[in-house]
């Protein structure tokens, strides 16, 4: 009986020892499970933040560059496509992340046109290049398109000015006509306004090529100066002669009118008086209508006598 309690209690003792070595066991096990574990969590949560610190690091170049070159574009007013910058700002308090709102094609496309018009100064390009600029959002940039394209507009008024300053002279019937063209110069400043337009070289040079098409009759305000017989005649002078040949200087084209009927150009040989016995009212203006005007009377014939015989001797008048 003892021996069968001496073995019972050496298996429970057996059993007991068991489980005590596998209890110790397991606690050993998750000792050395958990620092593994802690260190694998570091590795990880230290390559994630090298990876976000290289993400920021590589975005924030990115953004620099690309912030770099839209700069580039705005400065560079030929690039037919331009990027621009609307807005750079902080995301929010937690983040570097830089938000770049980039604009489409329009503010390109409007600059392109206007580069057209301002080369052109033709009004078709300007037409366009107005439409393109009147649709973009109203910023600095659109202004500054709209400033030069006012700059052309201002060329376009000026032509216009000068063309209807050239149609006036041209078109002129009476000295009243060339007087009101000469004021509407003055009036609008035309000449120096000319003289002074800087925006394109070449359209400078169209106008002022109009303007000296009609400069010498604007400035011409002074009569012909005529000579009959190389003896200069005065404006109303009355004169008694047989015969002489006429002859006029001035800075324009000179005329004639006799009596008031057709006008003939006087040629640089001078006009010869009609042979006929007359009075003849003269007239020799030039091409901006200033004019003299005198009379001649033509006297070839001689005097008549009546109621005398010749070789008589009279002691009372007959």
């Amino acid at each position: 009986m003892n021996k069968k309690k001496f073995i019972i209690v050496t298996i429970v003792l057996f059993l007991v020892f068991g489980l005590m070595v596998f209890t110790f066991a397991n606690s050993n096990n998750k000792q050395d499970n958990e620092p593994k574990t802690n260190h694998k969590t570091n590795l990880d949560s230290d390559d994630k933040k090298t990876t976000d610190e290289n993400d920021d690091d590589k975005q924030n170049n990115t953004e620099q560059n690309n912030v770099e070159q839209l700069d580039e574009l705005r400065n560079t007013q030929t690039t037919l496509f331009q990027n621009k910058v609307d807005n750079s700002k902080q995301s929010n308090n937690n983040s570097n992340e830089m938000t770049i709102v980039i604009n489409d094609d329009s503010y390109a496309s409007a600059l392109k046109l206007v580069i057209q018009a301002e080369k052109s100064y033709n009004k078709d390009d300007y037409n366009k290049a107005k439409e393109a600029v009147d649709k973009l959002t109203q910023n600095n940039d659109s202004k500054s398109l709209s400033d030069r394209l006012s700059a052309i507009a201002d060329s376009f008024e000026l032509e216009n000015l000068v063309d209807s300053l050239v149609s006036m002279v041209n078109n002129r019937t009476s000295k009243d006509d060339m007087t009101k063209a000469r004021d509407n110069e003055k009036e609008n400043n035309i000449k120096k306004r000319v003289e002074d337009f800087s925006n394109n070289d070449s359209v400078k040079e169209r106008l002022q090529n109009k303007l000296n098409s009609v400069d010498s009759l604007l400035n011409d305000m002074t009569a012909p100066t005529v000579e009959l017989n190389n003896e200069q005649l005065t404006d109303q002078e009355d004169l008694f002669i047989k015969s002489g040949t006429l002859t006029a200087t001035d800075d324009n084209d000179t005329y004639i009118i006799v009596n008031e009927e057709k006008e003939l150009k006087l040629e640089s040989n001078g006009f010869n008086l009609p042979s006929s016995d007359g009075k003849y009212t003269i007239t020799v203006r030039d091409s901006a209508y200033n004019e003299i005007t005198f009379t001649i009377t033509i006297d070839n014939t001689n005097p008549e006598i009546t109621n005398i015989a010749d070789g008589t001797y009279y002691k009372t008048s007959v």
